[in-house]
Order: C-alpha cells, then sequence, then structure tokens
C-alpha cells in the first residue's frame, strides 16, 4: 500500500515540475524582445548632401564601407537594427550620422560615421559622406 502512495508521490513531484519549467519558458518568451532581422533586397543607396550653403542632396549606390582595420568591405546583406523599417513599402533606412545636437553631432560624426564609398564607372571606389542609408529589405 505504501508503494502506491510513493509512486503517487513521485508523479505529483514530477508534475509540479514539470509545470514550473513550463512556466518559466513561457515568461521568458513573453518577456524578451523580439528580436529581427532586416534582409536586404536591393542596392543600398545612401544620401549625399552637397551643402554649399543650398543644401543639395542626392542618392548614390553604395558599394563598400570602410573597416576599422581600414580595408574596404562589401556591404552586409542582412541588419539586426534599422533606424526605420516600412513594413507596407518593405523598405528599410539607416540613420548614420548623429543630428540635433549641434557641435556635439558634428564630433560624434566625425569620430564614429562608418565611411561609405561608391565604386565609379572607372572601377575606383569614391569616398562618401552619407546622412542616411535606405533599401528595400524584408523583416525576418
Amino acid at each position: 500500500m505504501s508503494e502506491g502512495k510513493d509512486n503517487l508521490g513521485v508523479k505529483s513531484m514530477v508534475a509540479g515540475w514539470v509545470i514550473r519549467v513550463g512556466m518559466t519558458v513561457l515568461l521568458v518568451l513573453l518577456i524578451s524582445p523580439a528580436s529581427a532581422e532586416y534582409v536586404v533586397t536591393s542596392q543600398i543607396r545612401g544620401n549625399v548632401c552637397q551643402w554649399f550653403g543650398l543644401g543639395l542632396c542626392g542618392f548614390h549606390n553604395i558599394s563598400a564601407v570602410k573597416g576599422s582595420d581600414g580595408k574596404l568591405y562589401s556591404m552586409a546583406t542582412s541588419f539586426d537594427h534599422v533606424s526605420e523599417y516600412n513594413q507596407e513599402k518593405k523598405t528599410c533606412w539607416i540613420n548614420t550620422k548623429s543630428d540635433g545636437m549641434g557641435i556635439i553631432s558634428s564630433a560624434v560624426n566625425a569620430l564614429a560615421q562608418p565611411v561609405f564609398f561608391e565604386k565609379t564607372a572607372s572601377g575606383e571606389y569614391e569616398k562618401l559622406d552619407v546622412e542616411f542609408l535606405v533599401f528595400s529589405c524584408i523583416e525576418r
């Protein structure tokens, strides 16, 4: 008779453990922020402005970015984060410059802004001062 009671106690213990583990997993899934990947589906273009007092801007094809080692690298084919995503138009934007803080923004941009390049018709790379990147993308 005591054997049946012992089995019942073990079964209750296992059931309680399964419920606790299940609830913990559920809470972790609900509380954890969702991470997305934005996959590039078009040419990445950069907005480049020539100020000269007029603020003339235009888009350029971005072919490469300079790494911290000084070498040029192809652009990424996906990004973990973007500044803005339009699901309806399947378009991503990545701001590459700090703005709104005057001289502080200028200092941040001079020290931390990535350096982008466009490949010219002659095959050489031309350095660009990019305000933001835009490209077609899908969210995964």
